[in-house]
């Protein structure tokens, strides 16, 4: 999936604040999708990784890229949900930990 980054322009004092926003918003959705941190996010098989989805999907909607938040939904199917929720809804490993219970609630609270 390609990402088109909008640059930070100067903004001159009484700008318009929804274009200002609009552009950080667009700068920060870009440093998630490109980043070596925002890449290990996304990687992560684990609640890091559905939040990555998550926050990702959001972005991508906030400043009109709904072909990517529709690529990255389709592909979570595959890559998360299939990969690490097993078929009576629990994840897969998740009842061995501690806060197993936390973790699955941070799972459904992220959806």
């Amino acid at each position: 999936m390609e990402i088109e980054h909008l640059s930070d322009p100067q903004f001159p004092p009484g700008c318009n604040f929804l274009a200002a926003n609009m552009v950080l918003t667009a700068d920060y959705f870009h440093r998630l999708a490109t980043s070596k941190i925002g890449r290990g996010e996304e990687a992560a098989a684990n609640n890091r990784g559905t939040f990555y989805d998550v926050q990702a999907v959001f972005l991508a909607l906030s400043i009109g890229h709904p072909n990517y938040a529709r690529e990255k939904l389709l592909a979570t199917r595959q890559q998360r949900i299939a990969r690490e929720i097993e078929t009576n809804g629990c994840r897969a490993n998740h009842w061995l930990r501690p806060i197993a219970l936390r973790r699955l609630q941070d799972h459904l609270n992220a959806k």
